[in-house]
């Protein structure tokens, strides 16, 4: 089961750089391929989730 701790660990500990392409923030990790699957893990088990009012 992973936490919130461990979930904010692995998705904000990889090196990144923050820019501003069209004058937008923009964080720009440097290895998306290593959190590839941990980002497809977590959109799909959100899309499974429901509203907490309906």
């Amino acid at each position: 089961m992973i936490t919130l701790s461990k979930l904010r660990y692995r998705l904000f500990w990889p090196p990144g750089q923050l820019t501003r392409p069209r004058n937008r923030p923009t964080l720009r990790l440097a290895h998306p391929v290593a959190i590839q699957g941990w980002t497809d893990q977590i959109r799909r088990r959100v899309h499974k989730l429901k509203p907490l009012h309906e």
